[in-house]
């Protein structure tokens, strides 16, 4: 005997023996999802439900100034890191869709990349980050694991999957003018 899935309503069209579909309906593409604006809590409240394949486009209608073009590589420069800063952006990689989140606080810099897709894929990418001076004598390179937008940020921040530096060490990396560049980049775990 087969059955459908509870998000048949939503246009998925799946149908599974009783065994199979606890499993797919964990993981299926048309099961309803919040704003990740909202859900991330990026100071701002939007009550947008829709599907994964939906949020691209919702992203890109409702907060543009939240979406960033992702040539290989994202740039983030700072002017100081002696305040709290908060930068987030979401940025489409791969037909898929991340969004990197670089926190000042506590005298430290956090940075790290959220994958807002299906469960389990997040484990499919990874994150470099680069911070270096501008004679390229000194940086530093950290890579880690994309992690899944569900993972609330006190958890991250708490975490040793994210760059933590402190922000006496990030100014050997400031220029002249006192810009801190930090560099981004994703790819794929079997590039």
């Amino acid at each position: 005997m087969k059955f459908p899935c509870r998000y048949s309503k939503y246009r998925c069209k799946n149908t599974l023996p009783y065994n199979e579909f606890r499993e797919h309906e964990a993981i299926c593409g048309y099961m309803p999802q919040t704003c990740p604006v909202d859900y991330l809590r990026l100071r701002r409240i939007c009550t947008w439900t829709g599907t994964y394949k939906d949020i691209k486009q919702h992203l890109l209608t409702a907060h543009k100034d939240l979406c960033e073009d992702y040539n290989g590589a994202l740039i983030i420069v700072l002017p100081s890191s002696k305040a709290s800063t908060f930068r987030q952006k979401f940025f489409f990689a791969y037909n898929e869709i991340f969004c990197y989140r670089l926190i000042i606080q506590y005298g430290t810099m956090f940075v790290f990349l959220h994958y807002i897709g299906l469960a389990g894929n997040d484990s499919k990418y990874q994150y470099r980050v680069m911070v270096k001076n501008n004679e390229d004598t000194e940086g530093l390179i950290v890579t880690h694991q994309a992690r899944s937008f569900n993972k609330t940020e006190d958890d991250l921040l708490n975490r040793k999957d994210c760059l933590k530096l402190h922000c006496d060490y990030i100014e050997r990396f400031r220029n002249e003018q006192g810009y801190l560049t930090v560099s981004v980049e994703i790819f794929g775990v079997d590039d």
